[in-house]
């Protein structure tokens, strides 16, 4: 049966193929394996559920590309909540629409970012849990008890993805991806290039770009496969 949802490719990929390479962190000369990926992914949905959040809620992050980013990506999915990546590229005035816009209450942030964006995070106009998040260490989490059982229910027309588009003609536009839609976006970059276990993809563009998170990221984890993960290309 074809998994449908973020939540079933983390776990079958752990099942069935768990001590096999996913992730490939060259700066950190980490490897992280199908198994390491699932225990990551089931931290990320413990804590954001003893920070109080939900299925549905909004978590965004302003990250270079890494090992942990694509933890976050990946396990924000993986709880039911819905990631929602910001363009680093973007402009302080465009990071600041974005976030008065997606309704985040989380946000994982480099402290670099944190510099850099630092009016546009600080004027966001409800209350925002910032989390200090090393692309490479992870994030430096709050000091809280942790739910070691969450719920865990994740349906195939959940929302998964909340991504913006660049503005170029006006403000950005935020387009609503369902986790059905992420799979299949997957499996399709899976099917056209005939991708197996053996295959190994380099991550070449940012995990805010539908390139990078789709063909680069989903197509391997529906796969089997790995990924090579950069900060930058």
């Amino acid at each position: 049966m074809l998994s449908t949802t973020v939540r079933a490719c983390v776990d079958r990929g752990a099942e069935t193929h768990g001590g096999s390479p996913f992730l490939l962190a060259p700066e950190s000369t980490l490897t992280l394996d199908y198994a390491g990926l699932q225990r990551e992914c089931r931290e990320v949905e413990a804590t954001l559920t003893a920070i109080g959040l939900k299925s549905g809620d909004k978590v965004a992050f302003l990250l270079d590309n890494g090992h942990w980013t694509a933890s976050l990506f990946l396990g924000t999915m993986y709880s039911g909540m819905v990631t929602v990546p910001l363009n680093a590229v973007a402009g302080p005035r465009s990071v600041r629409y974005i976030l008065e816009h997606c309704d985040a209450t989380v946000l994982f942030c480099s402290q670099r970012y944190r510099n850099r964006f630092a009016a546009a995070i600080d004027n966001c106009p409800r209350a925002l849990t910032i989390i200090e998040t090393d692309e490479d260490t992870g994030p430096r989490w709050p000091r809280l008890t942790p739910r070691t059982n969450p719920d865990g229910s994740v349906e195939p027309d959940d929302d998964a993805l909340l991504l913006y588009t660049s503005g170029t003609t006006g403000v950005p536009k935020g387009v609503r991806l369902s986790h059905r839609a992420v799979v299949t976006g997957g499996r399709n970059t899976a099917i056209a290039h005939a991708l197996t276990p053996a295959d190994r993809a380099l991550c070449v563009l940012p995990l805010y770009h539908i390139n990078g998170e789709i063909v680069t990221v989903m197509g391997p984890l529906v796969s089997g496969g790995s990924v090579v993960m950069p900060h930058r290309f």
